[in-house]
């Protein structure tokens, strides 16, 4: 894309938007399919919610994408001058909870100047189910993306799980004592603990659990497959990180988000900082000693399961990840001939200069299954 082309979030002019992208297409001499596919990739945000919503087979050629396109923003941005008619925005009879979010997010998008209270309000002013509503009132989140987290988990059932529990007396977490069965010297495993984690909205497999980390991270190769409005609130790291070779490497940024660990009926939520790292990893992340301590967790890499208390008991969650000594048990004895004498040495990655004992252990332990 020329560098000229800039991209529209659908707040600056729509016209001048496409004057100067078409001028950029004339002077690469684009064939005209072309031109539909690279003015696509300049909409981001609520502008690409918009284009990703068009009805199928409505648009046939760049005339007609370009023509839909200033007919919807520049009516949109005549339209909602009041802040106030934020408050108008109302859930149709035949609409979903989710397609609601969605409009909403488009038609609240272009309101120059809403504060974020003056959005999560309106959302819960237009909102036509009287338990959600109940629910975002008795915690109102401060931000439109906390009330959308919120409004999911209402969705999954996790609203009317909260509730099932408060008709019986349950347990209280700190009498809860967290234990795990003895091991034989055969029934111990090593290798990592690796669990699947929802955060921010996506579900991400691969997240690496250690105890001995004294941070969170998120590797680059899987925040880019985020949603482009949690990437965009990324913001600068303040520290930086030790490479396993002693060099010092800079975090592309930092981001705090929500984390959830388990299902609809049995989680625990919390808001984790994440530095944003760019390294080869068979990982997606890893959640560090302190997020661990702060959700009273225990994880037991031998018994490849972490543990941690909710009202009513204990949940435990599996590691998702086969050790090499299991995956042998499926192999043939010739894969196994052709694989004996080779050694996959680990790579170690300090995770903090000031910490330099602190590192972690990557790569030597995992299947081929595993680091794909």
């Amino acid at each position: 894309m020329p560098n000229n082309v800039k991209t529209y979030d659908g707040t600056g002019d729509a016209k001048d938007h496409v004057k100067i992208f078409q001028a950029a297409a004339q002077v690469e001499c684009w064939a005209m399919p072309t031109w539909c596919h690279m003015f696509n990739s300049t909409l981001i945000g609520s502008v690409g919610v918009w284009f990703d919503e068009l009805p199928l087979e409505s648009i046939n050629s760049y005339k007609d994408l370009k023509a839909a396109f200033l007919a919807y923003f520049i009516q949109q941005k005549k339209y909602v001058k009041d802040l106030v008619e934020i408050y108008n925005i109302k859930q149709k009879d035949e609409e979903t909870i989710e397609d609601f979010i969605e409009r909403f997010k488009v038609e609240t998008g272009r309101m120059k100047g809403a504060p974020e209270c003056m959005r999560s309000s309106g959302f819960m002013h237009g909102v036509n189910n009287p338990e959600l509503t109940k629910r975002l009132n008795e915690h109102v989140p401060k931000t439109m993306e906390e009330m959308v987290i919120t409004t999911i988990a209402f969705i999954r059932g996790e609203a009317a799980a909260a509730s099932k529990k408060k008709g019986h007396t349950s347990w209280r977490t700190h009498d809860q004592e967290i234990t795990f069965p003895p091991l034989t010297t055969s029934s111990g495993t090593e290798g990592p603990l690796v669990i699947k984690v929802e955060i921010g909205g996506h579900m991400i497999h691969r997240m690496y659990v250690d105890g001995g980390s004294s941070m969170e991270i998120l590797y680059e190769h899987y925040f880019n497959r985020l949603r482009p409005k949690v990437k965009n609130q990324m913001v600068s790291a303040t520290t930086s990180l030790t490479g396993f070779s002693g060099e010092t490497i800079w975090p592309l940024g930092q981001r705090r988000l929500l984390v959830t660990i388990g299902d609809a009926d049995h989680s625990i939520r919390a808001w984790m900082d994440f530095m944003i790292v760019r390294s080869l990893s068979p990982y997606n992340g890893i959640i560090g000693r302190p997020r661990i301590k702060e959700i009273q967790a225990v994880p037991s890499t031998s018994h490849r399961m972490l543990k941690f208390p909710v009202d009513g008991g204990i949940v435990i969650i599996h590691s998702t990840i086969l050790i090499p000594g299991e995956c042998a048990t499926v192999i043939t004895s010739s894969e196994v001939s052709n694989e004996t004498g080779v050694h996959h040495e680990n790579f170690k990655v300090a995770l903090h200069p000031n910490f330099p004992d602190q590192e972690v252990a990557i790569g030597g332990t995992l299947s081929a299954k595993g680091c794909t």
